[in-house]
């Protein structure tokens, strides 16, 4: 091979981000037979298969993770002098770019934004949104740097990331005054307990359940709302339409839970966890390397 087509190469770290060519084509507008077509023509010239189809979209073989590699220098080059020419925020147009993983509570980005900002300035932030097993795979491909998550999927990795516990908090259960009252000590007094539950996939929620199951139906729960939004959870809360199992951190930090009153009179010993994940390898770009090591060494939630 005399020279590299720096087109195709493009194509295939555009695809490998993506995490498959319908939704790269999607993004670059062009047509998927033209897409698969340049990334034959790449493998080809390398002699190398670089993307294999997976369960949910493109996964790289070794030989692509090393291609891929050495794109993500290529491309964040670019990217960065592009920047810099336009004379955007961010002398050198680095960005660390977090995954925020469903269903964690947005409040405890706020504090991690403002710790990125502390520690580098220049850096430019953005924020992705999606389901745990979404933001593992951004992060397994390099689509975004950090993950925050309320559980920690390094742990079965095979040390392809890196993680630290950020934050936890003991859960406590929170009602408006009046439904406290009514349901009394513990166990309580009604039958059903009207109970505002976090979605399904937080695990937070798997805790829960298990607590119930241990009290060995002491407590009826009448599930009357399943959200993740930690703002509408303490209104709805403060409006009498149920208990909630609050974070220390989410009760401690809004004016809403000042119209809640505990319930029971003790902790369930449910805690909720808040985690930093990055992947373990090096990141290309100086800057955000610099602040992905502080992130998992010395930022804290607590």
């Amino acid at each position: 091979m005399e020279s590299l087509n720096y087109r195709h190469l493009f194509y295939f770290w555009r695809i490998t981000k993506a995490g498959s060519i319908a939704k790269a084509r999607e993004e670059l507008g062009l047509s998927q037979p033209a897409l698969s077509l340049q990334l034959k023509r790449l493998e080809r010239d390398l002699g190398k298969k670089l993307l294999a189809r997976g369960r949910s979209g493109v996964e790289l073989t070794p030989e692509g993770r090393f291609v891929f590699d050495h794109c993500e220098r290529i491309f964040l080059h670019g990217e960065r002098l592009a920047a810099a020419l336009r004379g955007k925020p961010g002398l050198d147009g680095s960005a660390l770019s977090i995954g925020l993983a469903r269903p964690v509570s947005g409040e405890f980005v706020l504090p991690i934004m403002r710790f990125v900002k502390s520690e580098r300035p220049e850096l430019q932030v953005r924020l992705v949104e999606g389901t745990v097993d979404d933001m593992e795979e951004r992060l397994r491909r390099g689509g975004v740097d950090v993950v925050i998550a309320d559980q920690d999927f390094a742990a079965r990795s095979g040390g392809a990331f890196r993680s630290r516990l950020a934050g936890r908090f003991p859960i406590r259960f929170m009602a408006a005054p009046g439904l406290a009252r009514r349901l009394g000590s513990f166990p309580p007094k009604q039958a059903a307990v009207p109970m505002i539950f976090r979605s399904p996939d937080a695990s937070v929620r798997r805790k829960l359940e298990d607590y119930l199951r241990r009290r060995g139906g002491q407590i009826n729960a009448l599930v009357v709302a399943e959200i993740d939004d930690p703002d509408l959870i303490r209104e709805l809360a403060a409006d009498g339409a149920g208990v909630a199992a609050l974070n220390a951190y989410a009760i401690k930090r809004s004016s809403a839970s000042r119209r809640l009153a505990p319930v029971w009179g003790s902790e369930p010993r449910i805690e909720e966890d808040v985690w930093i994940i990055s992947s373990a390898r090096e990141h290309p770009d100086p800057a955000v390397r610099g602040i992905i090591g502080p992130l998992l060494t010395k930022f804290s939630l607590t």
